[in-house]
């Protein structure tokens, strides 16, 4: 039921806001976390990290719905670019509009984290430098799982490269302001 309620609520706030001064000039976005569900869940259940992100600002920002796959990681540097803000920047989100944006989805729990694509590979990290991937079908959520030589190695090199470029620049001080 909490669907109709989240609803009228979003819908509420943005009627109020309509009647603000700053309301032409504001950029909302709302956006939901995964489903608390997959906490402590040994396998990830991949229609469990579908969430919506909802960007509104009439007059600033062209009405469309956005199909291909991405992570709340690209958020930021998408609402950048729509407020035409360059940056510069050590994290893997990336701004979803431009033309050579590569869809693909980041999914974690306590001890895994994955990679999937659009065609529905799926590389997931785990604990002890273990690496699985499956076929996953998107419509279901279903996995099929990948025989160990049978894997893509690019796709595995890839995960590698995200996940422990990312715990290097965070451990060794890199996602730090060189200013400060």
């Amino acid at each position: 039921m909490t669907g109709p309620i989240t609803d009228y609520a979003i819908g509420a706030f943005l009627k109020a806001a309509e009647s603000k001064p700053w309301f032409k000039n504001t950029i909302f976005v709302i956006v939901a976390d995964h489903c608390a569900s997959v906490a402590g869940k040994q396998e990830l259940e991949i229609k469990k990290y579908e969430i919506p992100l909802f960007i509104w600002a009439p007059g600033l920002v062209k009405p469309q719905v956005f199909e291909p796959m991405m992570s709340q990681i690209d958020t930021v540097p998408t609402l950048l670019g729509l407020m035409n803000i360059s940056y510069t920047s050590r994290f893997v989100g990336t701004d979803v509009m431009k033309p050579n944006y590569q869809p693909r989805a980041f999914i974690s729990n306590y001890q895994k984290v994955a990679v999937l694509r659009p065609n529905g590979l799926l590389t997931v990290l785990k604990p002890v430098r273990q690496v699985q991937q499956y076929w996953a079908d998107l419509g279901t959520g279903s996995l099929k799982v990948i025989e160990k030589d049978k894997m893509d190695s690019a796709a595995t090199d890839e995960a590698l490269r995200y996940y422990q470029g990312t715990d290097e620049l965070f451990n060794h001080g890199g996602l730090l302001n060189p200013a400060h």
